[in-house]
């Protein structure tokens, strides 16, 4: 695909060069057509000086620029070309004198009022002069091309650069989450090996599907919207078997047909905190809730607010690991915030999808 792209660009900017100078060549005739008629003062006034100017485009637009303004050897580059300059006028000026020749030898004097100087020759070291200051501006023109291409590159290359930085720190931040993520639920399990043995195999069935997930799903930078709600819906149920008739429990989560893409794995951080620290030893609410409104995903926990948990509630592992996962995939995108209300711990999620 990234070879198609450069074949396209290559094939764009030959035809870009192509037209350019067929309309500098065209300019002339099209412009002047009464005053250019023959061919002979159209080839001597422009196309001459365009054939030479082009050959001293392209030698800067290919070599000289990169060998030398490039490798900071401006002095040189300023000396060659130079060189081909003063080169370029002389030919330019033979050819234009060998080219009028005949005419000259046949041509009748010149009126009595303009002397006996010839007409072809009217001051050769101006017109000398004057050449090889126009032969200037090619050399000009490719310079400033190729330096904002040059910028352009320069430009690309930090973006990727910054882009596999991103994309490595993604990788890092969602390996540190699994590892978290089988720590909390273990610990979860282990909890209901005493209490319910039965309670427990159902929990490990569940986990396994927990762990499918995270291995062959969340490798990929998005996921369905449906894949995340139904992990975020197994883990629930999960939770469910470590509750008391003490808590509460409310989850809800669309199911409208709307499916969107989003990276993995944003909510679970949310939803474990909101169980670790909602479970209580007297009466509690958890409440979960995923809405999507408008390309915009919104999700909400509720749980039971103890002062001693605060620090831990504003910033555990899984917390901090979202925040820096949600500046780096979503930033500018988002919101997110936390409040306190009457004992009750609120989380608020917004993500405004593409």
């Amino acid at each position: 695909m990234n070879t198609g792209l450069k074949n396209n660009k290559s094939l764009l900017n030959i035809l870009l060069h192509t037209g350019v100078w067929l309309i500098l060549f065209s300019l002339p005739i099209l412009f002047f057509p009464g005053e250019l008629s023959s061919f002979r003062v159209v080839f001597h006034m422009n196309w001459i000086f365009l054939f030479f100017a082009g050959i001293l485009f392209y030698i800067n637009y290919f070599w000289l620029v990169d060998f030398f303004v490039f490798e900071k050897k401006t002095a040189w580059f300023i000396i060659i070309n130079i060189l081909i300059i003063a080169l370029f006028t002389w030919l330019n000026d033979l050819v234009i004198i060998s080219w009028h020749k005949p005419f000259m030898d046949g041509a009748p004097g010149p009126p009595p009022e303009l002397g006996h100087k010839p007409m072809f020759k009217p001051d050769r070291n101006m017109i000398f002069i004057r050449n090889a200051a126009t032969y200037v501006v090619p050399v000009i023109i490719s310079l400033m091309l190729k330096v904002m291409k040059r910028i352009k590159k320069v430009e690309a290359e930090k973006k990727d650069i910054e882009h596999e930085r991103l994309q490595s720190e993604l990788m890092h931040l969602k390996h540190q989450l699994n590892p978290h993520f089988f720590f909390n639920s273990l610990n979860n399990i282990y909890a209901l090996v005493d209490i319910s043995p039965e309670k427990s195999k159902e929990a490990i069935h569940r986990m396994a599907k927990l762990i499918r997930y995270l291995l062959y799903e969340t490798d990929r930078p998005l996921v369905s919207l449906s894949q995340e709600i139904e992990f975020l819906k197994q883990y629930v149920e999960i939770m469910k078997l470590r509750l008391t008739e003490k808590t509460n429990l409310s989850a809800s989560f669309p199911n409208d047909k709307a499916n969107p893409d989003i990276a993995p794995l944003l909510f679970l951080p949310l939803v474990e905190n909101a169980f670790k620290h909602g479970i209580t030893s007297t009466h509690s609410e958890i409440a979960i809730e995923l809405k999507l409104q408008n390309k915009t995903i919104i999700f909400t926990t509720q749980n039971a607010y103890n002062p001693t948990d605060n620090e831990r509630n504003q910033a555990g592992i899984g917390i901090e690991n979202l925040k820096k996962r949600l500046e780096l995939l979503y930033s500018g995108q988002y919101e997110y915030k936390t409040s306190i209300e009457n004992g009750i711990f609120h989380t608020f999620l917004s993500i405004k999808l593409n």
